[in-house]
């Protein structure tokens, strides 16, 4: 058994690291069919254990179809186009979206340091600080590392955002300013200050009176300690071994809300992707000019991200698009579209976890929806993502389980083993595993995942716990196997004797 333990953290360190596989699909254009589009979602969204989710498709600046699958809740009510649910991170292009219209009225410019706006603002390397752009942190290219994208903090009565930013005067820059891509949350957390400062408005607010309602997205919001919204909200749900457990709280702080704390409906989505592939426009209203929406759009050419203003360049099809996924503790979404083709799609979903680091499976299913409207074939494979995360999960369960249900025989047999060798070596080697091996690969395990381990808990709570009882059952066996061996000094037979142990 004592293989088990370092099988069981290979196999937790593939599932934290598993890689979001990448998007193709063949060429060519057909017509949209929407009853087998229902039909695959459907499926997948059985397949990918997700208890309710939506749908929206948007071409030629129409919503063609918007759909609700599964339930929204414990109640079992149906999921509509017009529930609630998180889109996490697709927050941020909203969140550029606002900054450029600041930029267009003058109040903001995207190449001046952040330092004129935000005086406080700045990194342990304070020169570099001073050379952290507005266009930096659209595009992701600050150098602030992703770690510091997660953060709880601030105290009573504190500016949320503005306790958020401070913080980062403790952070690190993993590089100089504009030199590479690096995702980090606080990009677009500091993003939201600028709204606020720049527009003198909470940023809440100034969401709601200078996108949504423009758009006509009466049922979106900014979820925080200020806001609260109408809409009937999806129960989120979090993943547990494949298995969706409803969960209730904040899904995030409310200084993280910027980079991903949006509320909305598939409906709303489709208004948003309307206006996103229409120049800013959406009716009769306008949100942006044509020329600031293109360059939102625009990759930076840092790194080979393809990262935008608040999207990531992907291929669907041979088709050139933008898209973004969205996570938080208990809700995944994803958003996409192709402007030369002028369609979207987003998909909205109450569980979280669905494949790491990135929630793979709406991110399949919007991408193989856009395929379908390409060329009548979904992209392949199939949420194989998820499935290899749910078979990695369930392994590294038994392998934890299994050693636990067999530690008294197994500990039986190493005290044997002990009596039958001379000296300390066997008890030292087992000591040496327990109290150290498994202790410092799990550290090392965390040190090099790109969250922290309080959100490891917060976002993959199966994952996180497990690491947790991991060790505990490790360092568990370790005081075993000395009080044995102790108690063993004082038996009259030999500790080779098959005479059990009492």
């Amino acid at each position: 058994m004592r293989f088990v333990w370092p099988v069981s953290l290979i196999v937790l360190c593939c599932t934290l690291l598993l890689a979001v596989a990448p998007l193709h699909a063949a060429p060519s254009a057909q017509p949209a069919d929407f009853e087998a589009i229902e039909r695959y979602v459907e499926e997948q969204r059985q397949v990918a254990h997700i208890p309710g989710l939506a749908l929206v498709v948007v071409r030629d600046n129409q919503i063609v179809q918007a759909q609700g699958f599964g339930v929204a809740g414990s109640d079992n009510n149906p999921v509509t186009p017009q529930t609630a649910f998180g889109i996490g991170s697709i927050s941020k292009s909203f969140t550029a979206l606002a900054i450029m219209q600041l930029v267009e009225a003058g109040k903001l410019e995207l190449d001046a340091p952040v330092q004129r706006y935000l005086p406080f603002f700045r990194t342990r390397d304070g020169e570099a600080s001073a050379r952290i752009t507005v266009r930096h942190l659209l595009h992701q290219t600050s150098g602030l590392p992703t770690a510091a994208g997660f953060w709880e903090g601030g105290q009573p009565g504190e500016n949320p955002l503005e306790a958020r930013v401070r913080a980062l005067a403790e952070v690190e820059l993993a590089h100089a300013p504009g030199t590479a891509f690096l995702y980090c949350n606080a990009n677009y957390d500091t993003l939201g200050l600028l709204v606020q400062v720049a527009s003198g408005q909470p940023y809440a607010a100034y969401m709601r009176e200078q996108i949504f309602a423009p758009l006509g997205m009466a049922q979106s919001f900014v979820l925080s300690a200020e806001s609260a919204g109408d809409a009937a909200r999806a129960v989120g749900h979090q993943d547990w071994f494949g298995l969706p457990q409803p969960r209730s709280g904040p899904l995030l702080s409310d200084g993280m809300a910027p980079g991903g704390a949006i509320i909305t409906t598939a409906d709303d989505m489709g208004r948003y992707l309307i206006a996103q592939l229409n120049g800013g426009r959406f009716g009769a209203a306008s949100v942006l000019s044509p020329e600031g929406m293109a360059t939102l759009q625009q990759p930076s050419g840092v790194g080979d991200a393809g990262y935008a203003m608040g999207w990531s360049e992907r291929t669907f099809a041979d088709a050139t698009g933008l898209l973004h996924n969205g996570g938080s503790p208990n809700f995944t979404a994803t958003a996409l579209f192709l402007p030369q083709e002028r369609m979207g799609v987003a998909v909205l979903a109450n569980v979280n976890a669905l494949g790491m680091p990135l929630p793979q499976a709406t991110r399949s299913i919007a991408a193989s929806v856009a395929t379908m409207l390409l060329n009548g074939v979904p992209e392949e494979p199939r949420l194989a993502g998820v499935r290899t995360e749910r078979y990695l999960k369930w392994l590294l369960l038994f392998s934890l389980v299994w050693p636990t249900l067999t530690m008294p025989l197994d500990l039986r047999r190493w005290l044997r083993k002990v009596g039958n060798q001379p000296g300390r070596k066997p008890l030292a080697q087992a000591l040496f595993f327990d109290l150290l091996g498994i202790p410092i690969i799990a550290a090392l395990l965390l040190f090099w995942s790109p969250i922290p381990f309080w959100a490891l808990l917060r976002f993959y709570p199966d994952i996180g716990w497990l690491l947790v009882a991991v060790v505990a059952t490790a360092l568990l066996k370790a005081g075993l196997r000395l009080w044995l061996v102790g108690r063993s000094k004082g038996q009259t037979v030999p500790i080779a004797s098959s005479t059990p142990l009492t």
